[in-house]
């Protein structure tokens, strides 16, 4: 079932742009997170450009949602039906045809717009995204984010390297609880 929730305003399409403005229908409430096609949402806090090498995951409509890392440097690639894009990010994320225009996302930080790929598992497993701050900047528009949450507070100062809060042993693994009392 087709359900409207708005209209195609403004269109930026380019070697290095494929981004739309849709404006919403009154009833419409955008919300800041990533489908993860029954496998948890994912909150957008923020989209702070991550380094090469960090884990990105693609939410698509065709391969829904299937993770990887960030690979190295930016690309100027060309798709089968002769479309060429500049200036792309790499991902090693299996994605398939019906996937572009969904959202990449990295650890909360949303990264950008998918693109291109190379029919994985088929040839391998190489797509593309535009990056979200230039697709942003090019069409004037702004990310709505969520609210990033407060750590989790921890004593202060720390007993020990290892200590027992009265339930747990906290072994100092970078935060990971590692077993109760």
């Amino acid at each position: 079932v087709y359900v409207s929730q708005g209209r195609f305003a403004k269109t930026v399409v380019g070697p290095e742009h494929d981004e739309a403005v849709v404006v919403t229908d009154p009833g419409f409430r955008p919300v800041p997170r990533v489908n993860g096609y029954g496998q948890g949402d994912r909150l957008v806090f923020d989209s702070e450009p991550q380094v090469d090498g960090s884990p990105i995951c693609t939410s698509g409509a065709s391969n829904r949602f299937k993770c990887g890392k960030i690979q190295p440097g930016v690309h100027t690639i060309t798709t089968t039906s002769g479309r060429e894009y500049r200036n792309v990010k790499r991902t090693d994320v299996c994605t398939v045809r019906g996937d572009s225009g969904g959202a990449e996302i990295s650890a909360g930080h949303a990264q950008g717009i998918h693109v291109a790929s190379n029919q994985c598992p088929w040839f391998g497993k190489t797509s593309h995204y535009i990056p979200l701050q230039r697709a942003l900047g090019a069409i004037g528009a702004a990310l709505i984010v969520a609210p990033v949450p407060d750590p989790p507070q921890l004593p202060n100062p720390f007993p020990s390297s290892k200590w027992v809060n009265g339930k747990q042993f906290w072994g100092g693994l970078g935060g990971a609880v590692i077993g109760k009392v």
